[in-house]
C-alpha cells in the first residue's frame, strides 16, 4: 500500500470519527433539552407557568454564553445529602440545583450549536482544531453529567419538601437509580447511534458478537476524546453487550438492525421449599 493511499485511508477514518463525534454531541445536546424542559415543567404550575419558563431558560442561556457565574465553576459544587433546617435554606438548596442544572443544559447547548461550529469554520490547522474539539467536547460532557446529577438532587429534595414519608422512599430510591444510570446515558447513545450507522451488509448476526465490534468503533473516541467512559476495550464490549441485552430502547433499534432479535431476559422464579 501506498504512502498515499495510507494517507488517505487516515483522513477518511478521521472524517468517520469526527461524524461520529458530531452526532454523539448532536444526541447529547437533544438529551440535554430534553432534560431541561422536563425540568421546567416538573415545577408546580401554581409556582410557574410558560412565561416564567422562557425567564428562567433565557437567564441559564445568558449565563452559559456570558460566563457569568462561569458554568464550569458548577462542576465543583458539592452535592450532598445533608438537608437544611432552616426552611428557607432548604428552598434555597432546592433552588440552587435548579439552577445549576439549567446552566449546564444551556452551556450544553451553546457549545454544540455556536461554539464548536466556529472552530470547523475558523480553524484550519488539523492539529490545533482536534486539540480545540477534544477541550470543547470534554466540557460538554461534564456539563451533561453535572446536570444530570444537580437536576436528580433537584428532584429528590423537592419530592422530600412536597410529598408524603412512603412517597419520599420511591423516589430517593428511584433518584439513587438515575445517579446510577447517568454514568450510562452517553454510553447509551454512543450505542444508539453505531447500531444503526455500523450496521453490517445483512444486519447484525448476534448481539454478543455486535457489541466487541462496537466496543472496537468506540474505543478510539473514547481515548481520543476522554470521555467518561470504560477506557478497557474488553470491559467496553461487556458493558455495552449487558445494555443492549437489557435496556428496551437498545434492544428495539439492534432488533430493527439484527437477523435474530436479542433473546428475552428470563426472569428467576421463586420456588418455595417445604421441609418434613
Amino acid at each position: 500500500m501506498s504512502r498515499s493511499e495510507t494517507d488517505e485511508q487516515q483522513h477518511h477514518r478521521g472524517l468517520q470519527d469526527t461524524q461520529a463525534l458530531k452526532d454523539l454531541m448532536a444526541e447529547v445536546d437533544k438529551m440535554a433539552t430534553d432534560l431541561g424542559d422536563a425540568l421546567l415543567h416538573e415545577q408546580p404550575k401554581s409556582e410557574k407557568d410558560a412565561i416564567d419558563h422562557e425567564e428562567q431558560w433565557h437567564t441559564a442561556l445568558q449565563q452559559a454564553m456570558g460566563r457569568s457565574p462561569d458554568p464550569m465553576n458548577d462542576w465543583e459544587v458539592p452535592i450532598n445529602s445533608s438537608l437544611p433546617r432552616k426552611k428557607d435554606d432548604f428552598q434555597k438548596k432546592i433552588d440552587n440545583h435548579l439552577s445549576i442544572a439549567l446552566r449546564q443544559i444551556a452551556f450544553v447547548s451553546h457549545l454544540n450549536q455556536n461554539w464548536i461550529p466556529k472552530i470547523y469554520e475558523n480553524i484550519n490547522e488539523d492539529n490545533r482544531r482536534q486539540l480545540m474539539l477534544r477541550d470543547e467536547y470534554t466540557k460538554i460532557a461534564k456539563s451533561f453529567a453535572c446536570a444530570y446529577q444537580h437536576a436528580t438532587a433537584w428532584r429528590m429534595l423537592k419530592d422530600f419538601r412536597d410529598n408524603s414519608p412512603a412517597a419520599r422512599q420511591e423516589k430517593a430510591n428511584q433518584a439513587k437509580q438515575e445517579i446510577k444510570d447517568e454514568k450510562e446515558v452517553m454510553l447509551r447513545a454512543l450505542i444508539k447511534g453505531a447500531l444503526s450507522k455500523h450496521r453490517p451488509s445483512g444486519g447484525w448476526e448476534r448481539y454478543d458478537l455486535a457489541a466487541p465490534v462496537i466496543a472496537s468503533v468506540l474505543h478510539p473516541l473514547i481515548q481520543e476524546y476522554s470521555l467518561p467512559l470504560p477506557d478497557d476495550i474488553d470491559l467496553l464490549s461487556e458493558k455495552i453487550r449487558k445494555l443492549i441485552f437489557t435496556e428496551p430502547r437498545l434492544r428495539k433499534i439492534y432488533n430493527e438492525n439484527g437477523i435474530q432479535p436479542v433473546p428475552e431476559p428470563h426472569k428467576m422464579r421463586k420456588v418455595n421449599f417445604t421441609f418434613r
